[in-house]
């Protein structure tokens, strides 16, 4: 290997470095899909690096296998305003509710919708034959909000006025005022995580009865270059693993079965280590950013695992290509430990493990324009991408925010 050659790989290393310390594949956020793609390695190019515009969009989710349909904040857990009273008072504020409403159900529908835009790079190098370094990142602006509904149900149960309605809606801004809670908004442009690997690949022609075979297996660390989730503000999400670090691994085959036909799959799995961190507490069980308190808890992420095949059929139409890919996932649950020094108010926190599970179905739709069908003789062929991941219910997304996302990209194999 010359001088400048190895000049070369050292330079290129430091660039996907750099990349991988800016687009996003990390699969365990349950808020934004920012779920991986089989990516097209052939045996003439085994490297490629990608810039993309990001949008964003969720207004509902799914819930359990009961309630199917909730709204975006109710993944936190159910809105009960007599609950959040009593966690209030617990936490030493007053009690605004009257006496007739202090012992008695007040639940709420909280709705709420979030948006994102942004911009994203990602990268992979082929260092030699068979080892690559890879990564990905992302630069977000996030917006979401919350509003407070009182359902008819609750209003006829507890045979309510309009007068009444409008006093207790004057007491639910008490109540949230005094915990500090003095807006139902949020906004927030920054980094995600970001997602560094090193990738054992291996790539043929006519293997297998097909026209051409790569596989690999990979290793990776998800870098927490995302704020953890604002504490201050029930309406804001996580843009990536709540300031954690995390590994992954995963195995990824594609295969052209015939000419412009590929098959292929991934799989990965991966894990945050536990953390002691600030987190809101709840005091009497309501919904985690709602917690009556602060304090120190040691969280210990689940284990995130996603499948997902993908069938693509390239050059249909003058250089027009179209992948579809289904992808499944499940998140185990989180486990908390209290981790206080000062332990005097007593904390219920046995609603969070169960509510921190999750699983997701999506569709990851592609439609691409390869203009290396065009132009097969020049040295670099854009490829432009239009894609759009959409939540889907085959069997049975749980807790998890049916957020779209749409992107536009230009990638550079090579």
């Amino acid at each position: 290997m010359t001088i400048k050659k190895v000049a070369r790989n050292v330079l290129l290393v430091g660039l996907f470095t750099f990349v991988g310390a800016l687009s996003a594949n990390c699969f365990d956020n349950r808020f934004i899909p920012w779920y991986p793609r089989v990516i097209n390695r052939t045996v003439d190019k085994k490297s490629y690096f990608k810039t993309e515009g990001i949008f964003i969009t969720g207004d509902s989710a799914y819930g359990n296998v009961v309630n199917r349909k909730e709204q975006l904040p109710e993944l936190w857990g159910k809105f009960d305003q007599r609950v959040l009273t009593d966690a209030s008072v617990a936490a030493g504020n007053a009690n605004p509710l009257r006496p007739a409403w202090q012992s008695v159900d007040i639940k709420w529908k909280l709705y709420g919708k979030i948006q994102g835009q942004g911009f994203g790079f990602s990268g992979e190098y082929a260092v030699t034959d068979n080892i690559s370094i890879g990564g990905s990142t992302a630069f977000i602006h996030m917006s979401s909000n919350q509003k407070f509904i009182l359902p008819r149900d609750t209003a006829r149960d507890l045979v309510l006025t309009a007068s009444d309605e409008n006093d207790l809606e004057s007491d639910l801004r008490t109540t949230l005022k005094d915990l500090g809670f003095d807006t139902t908004k949020w906004s927030y442009s920054g980094l995600t995580d970001t997602q560094l690997y090193l990738r054992y690949g291996w790539a043929k022609d006519y293997r297998l009865k097909c026209r051409q075979v790569n596989a690999g297996v990979k290793l990776g660390a998800f870098i927490p270059s995302a704020k953890q989730r604002a504490t201050d503000n029930p309406a804001a999400i996580p843009f990536g693993g709540q300031n954690m670090v995390g590994f992954f691994a995963g195995v990824d085959a594609n295969f052209e079965l015939k000419e412009d036909i590929w098959f292929g799959f991934l799989a990965e799995i991966s894990n945050r280590f536990k953390k002691t961190q600030t987190r809101r507490i709840p005091l009497k069980g309501e919904p985690e950013v709602f917690g009556a308190t602060t304090g120190k808890v040691e969280v210990d992420p689940g284990v995130t695992f996603i499948i997902s095949p993908k069938v693509a059929f390239h050059d249909m139409q003058s250089a027009i290509g179209l992948s579809l890919q289904y992808l499944f996932g499940v998140h185990s649950r989180d486990v908390w430990q209290d981790k206080r020094d000062d332990k005097t108010l007593t904390i219920d926190i046995s609603n969070i493990s169960g509510l921190s599970k999750w699983k997701t179905e999506y569709l990851l739709f592609n439609l691409f324009y390869d203009f290396g069908r065009v132009n097969p003789d020049r040295k670099i062929n854009p490829v432009i991408s239009l894609s759009w991941d959409i939540p889907i219910d085959l069997f049975g997304g749980e807790n998890i925010a049916k957020s779209q996302r749409i992107g536009l990209s230009v990638e550079f194999p090579f």
